[in-house]
C-alpha cells in the first residue's frame, strides 16, 4: 500500500514528535531514577551523620541541662538555707534584746511538759537537769520568766514552716530550754518522754556547742533527733547575748525528710539521685535510701571511697568546684553533675544513670532517622506520582500532537492539493487556469511557475493555430495548381513496342515553378 503525501508527513511528524518525547521522558526518567538514588544515598549518609550529631548534641545538652539542674538546685537550698539563716538572725536579735533589757518586759509563763499538754504551735519550757534536783533561785525563775517572752516570736516563726517537721529553741548558758515543735503528720498534741525532760541538756547538744564559735547563723552536720522516731536532723543556729557576753543560743532545727523530698524532684531518670556534701566530704542529705550515698550522722568522708571516680568527684565537691564527672556508683556508671553552695559550704549533686542519658540521645537520633526516612519515603512518593503525571501527560500530549498533526499535515498539504487540481486543469486543456496559491514557500514558487509556463503555452498554441492555418491554406492553392497542371500533361501516348512515353510533373510546395 502505497502513502499519499499527506499520510508520510503525518507519520514523520508523529514519529519524530514521539521519538523526541520518549526520549526526553527516557532522559528524564533516568535522571530521576539517578536523582532517587543519590538522594537515597545521600539521605543515609546525612541521616547517619545527622543521627551522630544529634546524639553527641543530646548528650552534650543532657550533660549541661544536668549542670545548670544542679546550679539551679544549689542555689534554692543556698536561698532556702539563707531565709532560715535570716529568722534565725531576727531571732537571736530579738533574744538578745529581751536578754539585754530585762526591765522593759514581764515575766510570762509557757507551759510546762511535766504538768500540760503541748500542741503545735505552743511554746513550751523544760529546765536544765540541775533545776530539777537542786531547785531555782528567784533570779533564775525572773530571768526565765523574762526569756519567755521569746515564745511569740517562736510561734510566729514556725508559722512559715507549717508543713516542716521542725522545732525553733532557744538554749540558754544556764541550761533552760523554749522551744515550739511541729509535727504535721499528728493531730497536734505533742508527746515528751521523762528523758526528753529530766535529762535533756541543751548546753550538750551540738547545735549550741557550735554556735558558740560564731558571731553568725551556722548549721550543724547531720544529727539524729531525740526524739521517739529518732529522724535525722539539721539545725542552723546562732548566739545571743546579755549585757555579760553570750547568754545562750537560738535555733532553728528541720528534718531531712521534707528536703529529701525536694532535692528527690531533682533526679533524673528511673534510677537517678540527688544528694549534698558538707565540707567534710561527708553526705548530709540523699534522696537514696540503701547502699552508698545515703545520709547518716557521722557518715564517711566521700574522698576516701575506695571508688577513685567517686572520690575524686568528691574532692572537687569539697573545693567548691562545679561540673559534670562521670562516676561509678555499685557497678552503674553515673554522670555526677555538681554545683557549690558557697555561703555553706556544701556542695550540691545530681546522678544520673549514664544509659538515661544514652537512650535519650539514642531516642533523639532514632527520631532523626525516622524523619529522614519519611522524607525518602515521600521522595519516592513524590518521584512516583511524577512519573505518573508524566505518562498521564505523554498520553495527552500524544493526543493533542495527533490531533494537531493531522491539522498541521492538512495545511501542509493543501496547496499541494490545489497545485494538482490546478496541473490537472491544465492539462484537460483549460489553459485559463491560474493557480492561486500564497504559502511563501517552494509552493508558491512552484504555483508562479506553473502560471508562467500556462501563459508561454497559451501564447505558443495561439501562434502554432496561426501557422497552421496558413500552411493549410498554401497547401490547398498548392493542390490546385498541381491539379491544374496535372491536368495539362497530356494522358494519351502513342503504344510502340520499343519504348512506352509517360508525361509526369513535381510540383514545388512552398515555390513557383515546375519540373517537366
Amino acid at each position: 500500500m502505497k502513502w499519499n503525501i499527506q499520510k508520510r508527513l503525518l507519520f514523520l511528524v508523529l514519529a519524530a514528535g514521539i521519538l523526541s518525547f520518549l526520549a526526553m521522558s527516557s532522559l528524564s526518567f533516568y535522571g530521576m531514577n539517578i536523582v532517587r538514588e543519590e538522594m537515597t544515598e545521600m539521605g543515609k549518609k546525612v541521616g547517619e551523620a545527622g543521627a551522630n550529631f544529634t546524639e553527641t548534641l543530646m548528650t552534650y545538652h543532657l550533660k549541661r541541662t544536668l549542670g545548670e539542674l544542679a546550679t539551679a538546685r544549689a542555689d534554692f537550698i543556698e536561698h532556702e538555707a539563707d531565709l532560715v539563716r535570716a529568722d534565725v538572725k531576727i531571732l537571736a536579735n530579738i533574744m538578745t534584746r529581751i536578754a539585754s533589757n530585762p526591765d522593759d518586759y514581764k515575766p510570762v509563763k509557757l507551759l510546762d511538759p511535766r504538768f500540760d499538754k503541748v500542741h503545735n504551735f505552743e511554746p513550751y519550757i523544760i529546765y536544765s537537769p540541775e533545776s530539777y534536783l537542786n531547785g531555782m533561785t528567784p533570779e533564775l525563775r525572773r530571768e526565765i520568766g523574762i526569756a519567755s517572752n521569746i515564745g511569740t516570736d517562736l510561734v510566729a516563726v514556725s508559722k512559715s514552716y507549717a508543713n516542716y517537721k521542725s522545732s525553733f529553741n532557744v538554749g540558754s548558758r544556764n541550761g533552760y530550754f523554749i522551744g515550739v515543735t511541729l509535727y504535721p503528720e499528728t493531730n497536734g498534741a505533742l508527746h515528751f518522754r521523762d528523758e526528753d525532760i529530766y535529762q535533756y541538756d541543751c548546753r550538750t547538744r551540738p547545735w549550741y556547742i557550735n554556735a558558740l564559735n560564731t558571731d553568725e547563723p551556722i548549721f550543724s552536720d547531720l544529727f539524729t533527733n531525740n526524739d521517739e522516731d529518732h529522724y535525722q536532723a539539721i539545725n542552723c543556729s546562732a548566739p545571743y547575748y546579755d549585757r555579760n557576753g553570750v547568754a545562750g543560743v537560738v535555733s532553728i532545727g528541720l528534718s531531712t525528710v521534707e528536703i529529701y523530698t525536694a532535692i528527690e524532684e531533682t533526679a533524673i531518670g528511673e534510677n537517678g539521685f540527688t544528694f549534698v556534701l558538707n565540707k567534710n566530704g561527708e553526705v548530709i542529705f540523699s534522696s537514696r535510701m540503701e547502699d552508698n550515698l545515703i545520709a547518716n550522722s557521722g557518715g564517711k568522708d566521700l574522698r576516701q571511697n575506695s571508688e577513685k571516680t567517686l572520690a575524686e568527684a568528691a574532692t572537687k565537691m569539697t573545693e567548691g568546684q562545679s561540673g559534670i564527672f562521670p562516676v561509678i556508683v555499685d557497678g552503674e556508671e553515673y554522670f555526677l553533675a555538681f554545683a557549690p553552695m558557697k555561703r555553706l559550704g556544701w556542695s550540691f549533686a545530681t546522678l544520673t544513670p549514664r544509659k538515661s542519658i544514652d537512650d535519650a540521645a539514642e531516642k533523639g537520633a532514632d527520631y532523626f532517622l525516622a524523619q529522614i526516612e519519611n522524607f525518602r519515603r515521600r521522595l519516592q512518593s513524590e518521584l512516583f506520582l511524577l512519573t505518573l503525571a508524566g505518562i498521564i501527560l505523554l498520553g495527552g500530549l500524544s493526543y493533542i500532537f495527533l490531533t494537531s498533526s493531522k491539522e498541521l499535515s492538512a495545511r501542509f498539504v493543501k496547496p499541494i492539493h490545489e497545485l494538482s487540481d490546478g496541473v490537472r486543469d491544465i492539462a484537460s486543456g483549460n489553459l485559463n487556469q491560474k493557480l492561486d496559491i500564497h504559502t511563501g514557500d517552494e509552493i508558491e514558487h512552484l504555483a508562479v511557475s506553473f502560471n508562467a509556463m500556462t501563459a508561454e503555452l497559451k501564447t505558443y498554441m495561439a501562434n502554432l493555430t496561426k501557422v497552421t492555418a496558413e500552411r493549410e491554406r498554401i497547401a490547398t492553392e498548392l493542390d490546385v495548381a498541381t491539379e491544374i497542371q496535372r491536368g495539362m500533361l497530356p494522358k494519351d501516348f502513342p503504344a510502340r513496342e520499343d519504348f512506352e512515353l509517360l508525361a509526369t510533373m513535381t510540383p514545388a510546395k512552398e515555390v513557383g515553378g515546375d519540373f517537366y
